[in-house]
């Protein structure tokens, strides 16, 4: 008797697990109300990153594209992603109602470590780092004729110096580099760096 309900207490916990097992599983991978469509076999945590695996990825996204349509669904890990194909539907996403898709995804991560200023901001935080970005740059001469002015004027340089080696063995690659980093201090600093002088 003690055994038959050392059995029942075993088989009781090992339903238990499955059911919370089988319960984590189903809120971790089930769509949303209201997503679009998509594969739906997915893996907690992994998601449905091993059926890209089994298949070359652009492939097998193109092999959903027609299974689903131009706008479908997937989990990459545990996050659910929305996937757009098409140029009617990317044109209607990005360009007619930018505003709604210019958020990007937030990673609690980042947020913390660029306490939610940094390069990968988005909403009104971007739209404020990209006005003042877009001052400075037009401060700087961007939009008018100065940027090409001074590129061109390195250009020139960049002949002489060529010119004048007579034939002889040339390092292009540094004076390339030269070259580039001279159009970036004229605009910066103001002030070109003669190639010699940056030889050093």
């Amino acid at each position: 008797m003690a055994i038959l309900k050392e059995i029942l207490d075993i088989n009781t916990g090992l339903a238990l697990g499955v059911a919370v097992l089988s319960l984590l599983w189903w809120f971790s991978v089930r769509r949303p109300a209201g997503a679009p469509p998509g594969p739906w076999l997915a893996v907690p945590l992994l998601g449905h990153l091993l059926l890209m695996m089994k298949k070359d990825p652009p492939q097998q996204f193109a092999a959903w594209r027609r299974q689903y349509g131009d706008v479908f669904s997937l989990y990459l890990g545990s996050q659910l992603v929305v996937v757009l194909n098409g140029y009617k539907v990317l044109k209607e996403a990005l360009v007619n109602n930018a505003d709604t898709f210019s958020d990007r995804p937030h990673l609690p991560l980042m947020d913390f470590a660029t306490k939610s200023k940094g390069s990968d901001t988005s909403g009104v935080v971007w739209k404020d780092q990209r006005k003042v970005s877009l001052d400075i740059l037009r401060e700087l001469g961007m939009g008018k004729n100065v940027l090409a002015v001074k590129v061109q004027e390195e250009i020139k340089e960049y002949i002489r110096v060529i010119s004048e080696s007579q034939g002889q063995p040339l390092d292009l690659r540094h004076l390339t580099q030269a070259s580039v980093s001279n159009n970036i201090c004229s605009i910066l600093f103001g002030k070109r760096f003669d190639f010699s002088s940056a030889a050093k």
